[in-house]
This record gives C-alpha cells, structure tokens and sequence, in this order.
C-alpha cells in the first residue's frame, strides 16, 4: 500500500509539528482510498488533549467527528492520522501501537531541536504494523475550508 501526499499538506504539517516541539502534536489526514493507494487531500490540525503531552497524544472524539462530518459532505473521510515524537524516530512506539486502528495511516514525524524532521507512514494489520511507501506529489486534490469548533479556520 502507498500513501500519496501533496508537498503542499507535508509543508503544512512540518510547520505545525515544529511549531508546537517539544510537545507531541497531532492531526487527523482526510483523503480517499483507490485500489492499492491513498490519496491525501489535506490535513487538519488537532489540539493534543492528553494529559502529558510532551509524551503521548490523544484526539477528542468532537474534533474527529467535526473532521468527519466536513470530509462526507465533500465525499472525502478520515483516513489517517499524523503525530509528532519530538526529538524521537517517526516509527510507532508501544503506546502508537496500543492505541491505534486498523485501517488507517498513521503518519509519524519525527521532529529534532532546530526543527528537522523525518516522516514515516504506517498502517496497523493483524501482524502488527507495517510500513507505507510515501509518494509525494506536487498537486494538490482541490481547495478545501475548514473551521473548528473554537473558530480555527484550516
């Protein structure tokens, strides 16, 4: 399975993991699945809810229903997650492991002191989980508006 991510949704991302080091910062990825590839359309930042979050992170089920509910009105849905470990390696870690889904991408970054990163994409199966080739693309799938429930507009 491949993941394909415009350079514009990575640069996004970058840019908001790196802000918030050293703590773990997360997002939900909206796209859609064709046979063999995901395709990532855009990303949308979440607040990290967990009680450390210079160690773990944790998205409300409302931020992840309102994600939802924008992404099916224009035929898209949730099909992953993104997630910071700061000054870590972007593999999951045994918590990563614990908590997640089958089914979706979970894209981790690895993001340094000086603002550095290394992006890895992973899927959990029945064997544990296995790496996702990342393809990036220089188009973008189409404009998208997103406002939060504090206002946020992405």
């Amino acid at each position: 399975m491949s993941c394909v991510i415009p350079l514009s949704v990575g640069d996004e991302i970058e840019r908001h993991l790196v802000a918030e080091h050293p703590r773990e910062s997360c997002g939900l990825l909206v796209g859609r699945d064709q046979p063999g590839v995901r395709w990532i359309a855009y990303a949308v930042p979440a607040d990290n809810q967990d009680e450390e979050p210079g160690k773990r992170y944790e998205i409300s089920p409302e931020a992840f229903l309102d994600v939802e509910k924008h992404a099916r009105s224009r035929s898209l849905d949730v099909v992953g997650f993104y997630h910071s470990h700061p000054d870590g390696v972007p593999a999951p870690s045994a918590r990563d492991a614990a908590t997640a889904w089958p089914h979706y991408t979970y894209l981790i970054v690895g993001v340094a002191r000086g603002g550095s990163v290394r992006m890895a994409a992973w899927r959990l199966g029945d064997d544990g989980f296995t790496a996702e080739t990342i393809r990036w693309s220089d188009v973008a799938l189409g404009p998208r508006v997103f406002q939060t429930r504090d206002g946020k507009r992405t």
